[in-house]
């Protein structure tokens, strides 16, 4: 009995072979090739109303215009200050890829809903040292009250 089966194995043999060779190439064919996070650049800035006040806790997002596999943003300091990071699916760096950009601020007040703040012309960022400064309009949106 136990050489029948071992004769059964043995002629058997091609055919686990070939379903373990399958099961490989099906799973290096799904994987997804990793993104690499591309080149950045420093990018600094500040965030204004136009009376000089700074807008403090506001996100600022890059939206690259040939890049969109990678999202860039910061977000305000009290003093109006921010420094952008670029992430790539789990992975980030300081800085923002070369390149032009629209960028968007949107105001963050815990009772206040104000719209984003989207910059007509888009942004260059270039290679080396970038500092940006926006000015934006105050927009006094107020919650409608939630009782008559």
């Amino acid at each position: 009995m136990g050489e029948q089966v071992h004769q059964s194995f043995r002629a058997a043999r091609p055919i686990y072979m070939m379903g373990l060779l399958l099961m490989l190439a099906c799973s290096a064919c799904s994987r997804q090739p990793a993104l690499e996070l591309p080149p950045t650049h420093a990018v600094r800035g500040t965030v204004h109303y136009e009376d000089g006040q700074p807008v403090a806790g506001a996100a600022v997002q890059f939206q690259p215009q040939e890049n969109r596999d990678v999202t860039i943003n910061g977000t305000t300091a009290a003093d109006g200050s921010f420094t952008l990071e670029t992430f790539v699916i789990g992975d980030r760096t300081p800085g923002a890829t070369a390149g032009r950009h629209r960028v968007t601020i949107l105001e963050s007040h815990p009772t206040e809903f104000r719209p984003p703040t989207i910059l007509s012309e888009p942004v260059e960022v270039q290679t080396g040292e970038n500092q940006f400064q926006f000015v934006i309009k105050r927009t006094d949106i107020k919650q409608p009250p939630l009782f008559d």
